[in-house]
């Protein structure tokens, strides 16, 4: 319950636009006090609910452990809040750490500064009572302290993920232009999809939509292929907790996917990239992958529910004319293959939006890295409800 000793205060970050998604996971797995935030999350729970998160929440990016918030004008007033904190409770004297800082309005208006004066807070403490002191070092560090300053008002965090969760730990080669899978498990959830129905990708890539859907189907956790996690790194990590942790989500693990999940694209190197990826992930048997132009694939046939999602080219590779005839393309084979389907187009293209001839049912804002980008929704009914849609 709320207030009791066991009770922890987290923090998962996302995604602009799938706050509603991770509100949506987490309560799902237990969490308590859910509520949302700008690209976070904010929720209770005990030792068990901070693992489960990290190891499940495929729309999160980050799960935090808030140590305290306070008001910092300088940078005294921030070494003094950080040697408040007890850092012997994470970290022992000879491990490593390292400072994550982003700044918004901040009278301290320089983030390296102000991450160094959170490693010299931590180190002068373990200095002044052991004489040992930890080492920065970000690439092995056992506490990754994440510092966020918004308009002068901070937030100091433990961050017990480690590695961003996007990492799933499925796909150690990278396409030229693979889209994250926090993305990608984030618009499968706006779709609304209950992983039982049809699931088709008709440029599928490096194969990410392909497989993050697969787990989703499967109920295979997120972290499932990790390595590690953050608080594994951690003093007084509980491996026993982790363990029953895991062996309870691994333990509803499905043998197969319960519906059709088929992906193609037009390039074999990247069908070869995503069968790759599926069966690393140990999803392979669960999607038919083929070398297909969109237009010449064949979907299964539509049920209720039957969910096609595409990220199709609009980058500065691709000319206008390109975009123009490749959309027009994408609306003609939804018109022509699809009916019964209900079409899901992310793009960063405008012009490209325009030209698939349809009217979307629902615009979605969505960012791809520095890329604007908008979810498009083509609700494709069958018979004489086409008429819908201008062409």
């Amino acid at each position: 319950m709320p207030g009791t000793p066991d009770t922890i205060q987290l923090t998962a970050t996302t995604l602009t636009g799938f706050e509603e998604t991770l509100a949506t996971e987490l309560e799902r797995l237990g969490a308590a006090r859910v509520t949302k935030g700008h690209r976070a999350v904010h929720f209770e729970g005990d030792e068990a609910m901070l693992y489960r998160a990290n190891l499940m929440c495929r729309t999160a990016i980050r799960i935090l452990k808030p140590l305290a918030r306070f008001r910092v004008h300088r940078d005294t007033a921030l070494y003094k809040a950080v040697q408040r904190i007890d850092w012997s409770a994470f970290l022992e004297a000879t491990g490593n750490l390292w400072v994550n800082t982003s700044l918004h309005e901040s009278k301290i208006d320089h983030s390296n500064y102000a991450s160094q004066v959170v490693k010299d807070a931590v180190v002068d403490q373990f200095r002044d009572a052991t004489g040992e002191r930890p080492s920065v070092d970000r690439d092995s560090a056992d506490v990754v302290i994440n510092l966020r300053i918004d308009r002068n008002a901070a937030t100091l965090s433990v961050d017990s993920s480690g590695d961003s969760l996007h990492r799933r730990g499925y796909r150690p080669l990278v396409h030229e232009t693979p889209i994250s899978e926090v993305l990608a498990a984030g618009i499968i959830g706006l779709t609304g999809w209950d992983g039982r129905a049809p699931f088709v990708d008709g440029m599928c890539g490096s194969g990410t939509f392909l497989i993050e859907a697969a787990m989703m189907a499967r109920s295979i956790p997120a972290g499932r292929f990790r390595k590690s996690f953050g608080f594994q790194r951690w003093k007084r990590y509980d491996a026993d907790i982790f363990g029953r942790v895991l062996e309870e989500a691994t333990g509803a693990e499905l043998d197969a996917a319960p519906g059709p999940i088929q992906g193609s694209d037009v390039n074999a190197g990247a069908v070869d990239l995503a069968r790759e990826h599926l069966e690393r992930s140990g999803t392979g048997g669960d999607v038919a992958l083929t070398v297909s132009d969109f237009a010449a694939a064949e979907p299964p046939p539509a049920e209720p529910g039957a969910v096609l999602v595409m990220n199709p080219p609009y980058g500065e590779r691709v000319s206008a004319d390109e975009i123009a005839g490749l959309y027009a393309m994408i609306g003609d084979t939804l018109k022509q293959r699809y009916s019964g389907y209900t079409a899901w187009i992310f793009t960063g293209s405008e012009e490209g939006a325009k030209a698939i001839g349809l009217r979307p049912s629902r615009k979605i804002p969505l960012m791809n890295g520095p890329i604007k980008c908008r979810l498009l929704r083509f609700e494709m009914y069958a018979g004489s409800r086409k008429a819908k849609y201008r062409s």
